[in-house]
């Protein structure tokens, strides 16, 4: 690794020219398009596009002087980053004193540190704050402790605050609340079958720029995704575990940043209460709507229709550009119509199985009715739907060996 930590810094020597520096060399001239540079190189982990620049003169110049700004545009730390230490102020010891040198971090506008270990709340202070950073699109989606979101909730309301400059907040668009496991399923089958420094999104499907969406910049990945895997616009369900949705000053955030900083969930303000006090949904419900009047006391949002600030982010992050657009825009196979709703005001009205749900105009749950009222016509049991998901629960567990036999 010291190699590629030092060498960056200065170009090869003239010693060092390999058949690479030709002119007529089919990669050199291949990387030079900036089309085809900008939809290369977000497949190419930082160690590897460091190690890239060491290996010849014209590489380096094509790095580091000609193309910076598109190379560093997106720089992807995480769980599973082939760096030696994830997090980012280790990473810095071995690798940003480069960048910091050439002052390449400033190009950086998406910046994804999902899962990062020890990610430091000074660090994000830094690069959420500090004028040099240019971040559009952050990512710090994980587990964290709760002295982490309470002092990076407050980095945000720093943010916004009435007296910021012009022009500000830089951050445009932030992932925080879906888990970084849902885009897992985007690695090659096998990590054995992997090397090590393989890019994260490395197995698109062909045709990625004459597919729809694909030049604003978001990965046409999500249409092949597993359909047991829950997204804002296919799979449906719970798409995370309601961790902060009891958090006032988290629902406060979100109300201040409203129409600043866009994030990859919305408030939900029909649960008991909400109103006053709205919480954050965690469940998508589809587009189908409520299994009797097949509507809702709500409008369902709509991607391309309803406003950009009443919608979420989707997964996993846009590839080939840093705006709230391109975090927004569908992959074929999304529905762009969903209902979106937390587990409070969802308890005893849907199924967690099938999806279906009963919304507030056409029924009341038995937890909810008054003790004269009648204590029949029961749509959800136990988070499933009683008349088929709960019964073919109980009679899978019927025979022998089963759960009831």
């Amino acid at each position: 690794m010291s190699s590629i930590v030092a060498s960056p810094h200065e170009p090869p020597q003239q010693s060092s020219m390999t058949s690479i520096d030709s002119p007529s060399n089919p990669l050199t001239s291949l990387l030079h398009n900036s089309l085809i540079l900008s939809y290369t190189v977000v497949y190419l982990p930082t160690p590897s596009i460091l190690s890239l620049a060491s290996t010849s003169r014209s590489l380096y110049s094509l790095i580091y002087e000609l193309h910076p700004r598109t190379i560093f545009r997106r720089l992807e730390l995480h769980s599973a980053s082939p760096l030696p230490h994830p997090d980012l102020e280790r990473f810095s010891e071995h690798k940003c004193n480069v960048l910091r040198t050439k002052r390449l971090l400033s190009f950086v506008t998406t910046l994804i540190l999902d899962s990062v270990v020890d990610l430091r709340i000074a660090t994000l202070r830094e690069i959420l704050l500090n004028d040099f950073y240019n971040v559009r699109i952050l990512s710090v989606r994980g587990e964290y402790d709760i002295y982490f979101d309470e002092n990076f909730l407050l980095i945000l309301h720093c943010l916004i605050c009435p007296s910021r400059p012009d022009r500000t907040p830089k951050l445009k668009g932030l992932y925080y609340f879906t888990r970084p496991s849902q885009l897992e399923r985007y690695q090659l089958p096998s990590s054995r079958e992997t090397p090590t420094d393989a890019p994260r999104y490395s197995h698109l499907p062909e045709g990625v720029t004459t597919t729809p969406g694909s030049y604003l910049g978001r990965s046409t990945i999500t249409a092949h995704a597993s359909e047991d895997t829950p997204t804002w616009t296919s799979g449906y369900g719970s798409l995370f575990k309601p961790d902060l949705l009891s958090s006032t000053s988290c629902v406060r955030t979100m109300e201040a940043c409203q129409g600043l900083i866009a994030f990859d969930a919305v408030l939900c303000h029909h649960g008991p209460g909400s109103k006053d006090r709205p919480l954050v949904a965690n469940i998508s419900l589809g587009p189908e709507g409520c299994q009797i009047c097949h509507s809702a006391p709500e409008k369902p949002l709509v991607f391309g229709q309803s406003p950009s600030h009443e919608l979420p982010l989707l997964t996993p992050p846009p590839l080939f550009a840093s705006t709230v657009k391109a975090a927004q825009t569908l992959s074929p196979g999304e529905n762009p119509t969903f209902y979106a709703r937390c587990d409070m005001c969802m308890r005893d009205r849907w199924c967690a199985s099938c999806n279906a749900w009963w919304c507030e105009n056409c029924y009341t749950p038995l937890s909810q009715r008054p003790a004269s009222a009648p204590q029949t016509d029961i749509k959800v049991h136990m988070g499933l739907c009683v008349q088929k998901c709960l019964v073919g629960e109980l009679y899978s567990g019927a025979g022998e060996g089963g759960m009831w036999g």
